[in-house]
């Protein structure tokens, strides 16, 4: 009989005990320490689930979340072992981890699901990527939007820097409305639908705070202007626990078609590299076409993709 349970403090060591190694390419689980985790607060114990069958773990999933908050962000961890009853088991845990965990305030968690960019050609990876998409479809989630990863290294030389146009420091207030004028028409998938639920000032709320919680980066958030003066973005570099990446950057809708996400984007790349940055990450929707091109223009190279599940 499987049983399926939430951890507490007492015996968050279960969470170890799942028998099988990572995939070597699916998931983010070989690039988390669960130990270092719990120690920074992004994992909580009650966040933490396995399906246990007698004595072995079959499966296990984690919420992570940033340091603090009530409620977590995403699914960063979901395994769900390898026997013929895989899917099924793994559907029962997200479930029930899902209604023990989610408080209803806003959208449930995306489940985040990386993968190699070429995972569809590859038999092996891609029936592990089934796998789990099946599992959390059969928990009740969607595909929501599939995401490309990319990094630029000093080894592919720094853009050049922009001439054109003069940036500042500002408010928090002067960044969320920069961040919301440029939502127009925007291409990104988790920014659609927010601002369709709750607005776009709101949304551009959410994203400056959530920019707000990285432990640096503040300090290099500028906002950019033209030769007349004219307000034509923002940029908003930063750096997670781990790494420097490009956190946001935002083009006015009357800027568009002026090659400015080049110049955005180039400044954005100077300051990391100033700040001594030997990787920066980036990712944007395989459907902002736009956004993807202007990181093949920087110098960013693309590796990998995430399917994020909702």
């Amino acid at each position: 009989m499987i049983t399926y349970k939430g951890l507490s403090t007492e015996d968050a060591a279960l969470f170890g005990a799942y028998p099988h190694p990572a995939s070597p390419e699916v998931g983010f689980e070989r690039r988390i320490d669960p130990a270092k985790y719990l120690a920074e607060g992004r994992y909580r114990p009650e966040w933490m689930w396995v399906a246990v069958d007698g004595e072995t773990v079959v499966a296990r999933m984690a919420f992570g979340g940033f340091p603090g908050d009530d409620e977590p962000y995403c699914v960063d961890w979901f395994e769900i072992g390898e026997r013929p009853d895989r899917i099924a088991i793994g559907a029962e845990l997200m479930r029930r981890a899902y209604a023990a965990v989610h408080k209803g305030q806003g959208p449930r968690p995306s489940y985040l699901l990386p993968t190699p960019t070429e995972w569809r050609g590859r038999e092996g990876v891609r029936d592990v990527v089934g796998d789990r998409i099946a599992a959390a479809e059969a928990a009740g989630l969607s595909v929501f939007v599939e995401r490309h990863g990319f990094h630029w290294t000093p080894d592919a030389g720094l853009p050049l820097r922009p001439a054109r146009l003069t940036f500042t420091e500002g408010t928090d207030e002067d960044f969320v409305k920069a961040v919301a004028d440029s939502y127009t028409g925007t291409l990104d998938a988790y920014t659609g639908d927010d601002t369709r639920r709750i607005g776009a000032t709101a949304t551009a709320e959410q994203e400056v705070g959530d920019l707000l919680k990285y432990p640096r980066g503040r300090d290099w958030w500028r906002l950019a202007h033209d030769a007349d003066g004219s307000p034509v973005g923002a940029i908003f570099p930063a750096h997670t626990p781990t790494t420097p990446v490009i956190g946001y950057l935002a083009v006015l809708p009357g800027h568009r078609g002026k090659g400015y996400v080049d110049d955005l984007l180039a400044e954005m790349t100077h300051i990391l590299r100033d700040e001594g940055a030997e990787k920066i990450v980036a990712n944007t929707d395989l459907a902002n076409v736009p956004m993807k091109a202007a990181f093949d223009r920087a110098g960013f190279t693309t590796d990998s993709c995430r399917i994020d599940l909702r």
